[in-house]
């Protein structure tokens, strides 16, 4: 049984008022006054949580305007009536005392309360909304900080490549063929100095013949004349200026792809570089987060590029079935994408996912976030707007019976 006895800050307040102490017999029959009032309200509300906060506070007012009541008697009243000499004087102040009294009720039950439980209805409600609205607002800070990631990491790529370029281009002079082999070759070496990712530097002659290759694995080759002139890494670049081939792996664990830069002007030529692509996927590791998101990147035919599992990768496997690869391939898109997991040794899962594309190439940048990491705080958001939107029509909906319920007339005490 839920306790009936009024809290102790209201009897602090009555016996303030009173000023008596906690033994005072009036003090009792406020007690009884409210556990009568508290039971009542109780059987008529029911038993649910929201049923007895709403009791309690109904037995609390009235506490306090009986309190009220007790006290206006005891300090005004009643002295006024033992002063009187005639029985009149009592008469018009008992009378007046009720008529008070039924003032005072009328306006705590018609108007008070109702008022009363109609704010806090109120502000429940729009405590509901701002609940939702909130969440709203925070899957849309997620999701933009999800395709953030995407593009931060395409831009990263991108910069990548587009340093390799700047540095080919300080070999891809147009007189660069014309040059002793020995400048040439100090050209190549110092800039195999200068970037990393590069293992190998090739100069291809206007004819596609191969005249100097410098490399950090193997020894240098000067004036071989190998016949290259069929490798898309001379056709397409002589028609495009750059060339970046597909992704292929040296001892089938190292990542790489071929650049190729035409030199401008007369005698031309191209310069082929074998690029080691693990600063990409550094980036790509980079970016796995606490919730079991992670990023990968596939080329234009949905081959798998980058991952942070590396087996994966070697096995290049085509990913153009995944629903959020098929639609980073479609084109860009500022929604997420409902998608699911691929890796072979997991079950797969719904995901979230976004996608970026790298400029100069046609890869893309997928984030994946589970959607779990989504729908779980969607719905403790759901469940707790509900809640406070059902107790705010609850306590709408009994201001408004209060409100239309007819009063019966205080009857006078008796003695």
């Amino acid at each position: 049984m839920v306790d009936a006895r009024p809290s102790r800050r209201i009897e602090a307040f009555a016996a303030a008022c009173l000023g008596t102490q906690a033994d005072d017999c009036r003090l009792g029959d406020l007690s009884e006054q409210y556990i009568r009032t508290r039971r009542q309200w109780q059987e008529r509300l029911g038993t649910a949580p929201a049923a007895t906060i709403a009791a309690r506070a109904v037995s609390d007012v009235r506490y306090v305007a009986s309190t009220i009541n007790v006290m206006l008697f005891a300090r005004a009243v009643d002295p006024g009536a033992r002063l009187a000499e005639t029985g009149v004087a009592c008469l018009v102040a008992l009378d007046l005392r009720e008529r008070a009294v039924a003032m005072l009720q009328f306006t705590v039950r018609r108007f008070a309360l109702p008022a009363l439980l109609l704010v806090c209805s109120a502000l429940l409600v729009n405590g509901a909304v701002g609940v939702w609205n909130s969440w709203r607002q925070t899957e849309a800070l997620m999701a933009s900080a999800q395709r953030g990631k995407a593009e931060a990491a395409a831009q990263r790529i991108a910069s990548f490549f587009g340093e390799l370029e700047h540095q080919l281009g300080w070999v891809a002079y147009p007189q660069f063929a014309t040059r002793p082999v020995e400048q040439r070759r100090f050209d190549y070496v110092r800039l195999l100095r200068q970037v990393p990712a590069i293992t190998l530097l090739a100069q291809i002659d206007n004819e596609g013949r191969e005249q100097l290759a410098v490399s950090r694995l193997a020894v240098d080759v000067v004036g071989s004349g190998a016949d290259r002139s069929g490798e898309p890494a001379f056709t397409a670049t002589k028609a495009r200026h750059l060339y970046i081939g597909p992704l292929y792996f040296r001892k089938a664990s190292e990542p790489y792809l071929t650049m190729a830069l035409s030199h401008r002007g007369w005698p031309g030529g191209v310069t082929i570089a074998e690029v080691n692509l693990k600063p990409v996927w550094d980036t790509i590791n980079g970016m796995a987060t606490n919730d079991g998101g992670h990023a990968y990147v596939v080329d234009g035919k949905g081959r798998l590029v980058a991952h942070r599992d590396i087996k994966l990768v070697l096995g290049q496997p085509d990913l153009t079935g995944q629903p959020q690869v098929a639609a980073a391939l479609a084109g860009p898109s500022v929604d997420l994408v409902e998608g699911r997991s691929f890796h072979p040794q997991g079950r797969a899962t719904p995901v979230l996912s976004t996608s970026a594309a790298v400029p100069g190439l046609d890869w893309k940048v997928i984030v994946d976030m589970p959607a779990a990491a989504y729908q779980a705080p969607s719905r403790n958001a759901m469940i707790r707007a509900v809640a406070l939107a059902g107790l705010g029509l609850a306590a709408a909906t009994l201001a408004i019976m209060l409100a239309l319920r007819p009063l019966n007339p205080a009857r006078p005490a008796q003695a």
